[in-house]
């Protein structure tokens, strides 16, 4: 090789001296041009030349040279400027310092081409980062692979390698930039997931803002009308309950009023020893004693009942009652001996018993009624005299006697055997004045009441018992 460059050398020279024209002609032309030297075609190379893979720098970016005559047998012939195109950069043996120089030229103009195009995208949205990248990655594979081809020049093995790993570099990043993308893509989804309900939340709220004062208002206007209502029912219940007071204290004023009309002087006696004498029973509860089941046991209940009553009594009235009721007495006796009363009769008794409770409860009701309508005119009206009072003042005389024992010794002649007794007690006292007299029979559950007293309403109306019987 040395010998044959020697002897092409010393061809030119004489060539040159020789044809000076000539010599300025291949003086243009490179030193790898074909010559009239054929010498090195007697050359034989010791190796076979290298395997250089294809460009992939696009045409556009190709360099040309022009020039009069072709240069090797890549030069092409143009029509339009009539001149030999031979392509410079990329070099299909690309093993000279100036195709480095070239390569670096062209990868300068290409990242200033992408840096143009990229930063006004990337500073208008920062979602067009990745395409940015991506267009950036072929710039640098193409650019490593005209490095590649320069040194599988040289080294096809230094170049393969060299390949490889930037095929491996490349295959990396582009899974990095793809887990990139999907990650993107699942948080661009979650963002619009987020400014959706954003969105909605933000609705809702402009819908409470604007809603809100209605609302407010008709709340308001409800609690004032429940207010209003609720204010208006205490009202009426206050009123309610001050009329009752008032009624209340009315009855009360007239039960004083009346106290002191009929019993003048109970502040004197209502502490007397008598009361502890007399049973005290409480409404609505039978009484402290044994219930009595025998017909004996209710016989000495009635006795005890009568011995009660007599105590009470003064002692010129129990001694007249007592000769009036010795004979009945004595015809009790005799009754007794009979047999007992069968068990249905007594049932019919009972059922009867229960019948005039009944109607004792409905009078009572009455009573009431009567008593509010009294104290209502009364307290519109004046209060009587001291005359009335005093005509009014007598003694009652009360005999309580259990249903029980009326239904098993016969009630109703007993009763009628009373009353008798009672009026003529009465008139021969000469206590109640004509036509005043009155026998009155008030029943309850438990017991029987005999009295005698005024025949007078207010009387009437404020008795104890149920029903009263004139006579």
């Amino acid at each position: 090789m040395r010998s044959a460059s020697t002897t092409s050398h010393g061809a030119d020279l004489s060539s040159t001296t020789s044809v000076p024209v000539l010599a300025q002609i291949e003086g243009t032309a490179p030193r790898t041009a074909a010559t009239h030297d054929i010498s090195h075609l007697c050359d034989q190379p010791k190796f076979l030349a290298p395997s250089v893979p294809a460009t992939l720098i696009e045409e556009e970016d190709h360099v040309f040279e022009t020039s009069f005559m072709a240069k090797d047998a890549t030069s092409v012939y143009s029509d339009a400027d009539g001149l030999w195109h031979t392509k410079v950069f990329p070099s299909d043996c690309p093993s000279s310092r100036t195709d480095a120089v070239m390569l670096d030229t062209w990868i300068t103009k290409a990242l200033d081409r992408y840096q143009k195009k990229a930063l006004p995208e990337a500073s208008s949205s920062r979602a067009d980062f990745g395409k940015t990248v991506e267009d950036l990655v072929p710039i640098l594979s193409v650019s490593l692979h005209e490095i590649v081809r320069q040194v599988m020049h040289h080294c096809s093995e230094r170049g393969l390698a060299l390949q490889k790993i930037w095929k491996t570099y490349v295959e990396l990043f582009d899974r990095v930039l793809h887990q990139m993308q999907d990650s993107l893509r699942q948080q661009k989804l979650k963002t619009a997931e987020v400014q959706s309900f954003l969105g909605e939340a933000s609705s809702e709220f402009k819908e409470l803002k604007r809603s809100h004062p209605v609302q407010m208002h008709n709340v308001i206007s409800d609690l004032e009308v429940t207010f209003t209502e609720s204010q208006k029912g205490f009202e009426d219940d206050l009123k309610q309950a001050e009329e009752e007071n008032g009624l209340l204290k009315q009855m009360l004023r007239t039960h004083h009023r009346e106290l002191e009309m009929w019993y003048p002087n109970f502040q004197l006696y209502q502490d007397s020893y008598i009361k502890n004498l007399i049973p005290q029973r409480v409404k609505g509860r039978a009484p402290r004693r044994a219930p009595t089941t025998r017909l004996e046991d209710r016989l000495v209940a009635i006795a005890e009942d009568f011995k009660r009553l007599l105590t009470v009594l003064a002692p010129d009235k129990r001694k007249t009652m007592g000769q009036d009721l010795a004979g009945l007495l004595d015809a009790r006796e005799q009754d007794r001996a009979k047999e007992k009363v069968s068990l249905e009769a007594q049932q019919e008794n009972l059922d009867l018993v229960e019948k005039l409770q009944a109607e004792v409860r409905e009078q009572e009701e009455h009573i009431k009624l009567l008593k509010t309508e009294i104290a209502k005119i009364e307290a519109k009206k004046a209060f009587g005299g001291d005359d009335d009072h005093s005509e009014r003042d007598m003694d009652e005389v009360s005999v309580d006697l259990n249903a029980d024992d009326l239904n098993e010794v016969g009630g109703g002649s007993l009763l009628q055997a009373a009353a008798g007794l009672l009026k003529k007690k009465t008139a021969d006292t000469g206590q109640v004045s004509k036509g005043q007299s009155f026998l009155a029979a008030e029943f309850n559950p438990s017991r029987m009441k005999l009295s005698i007293g005024p025949k007078d309403d207010d009387e009437s109306a404020s008795s104890d018992g149920g029903s009263s019987l004139s006579n």
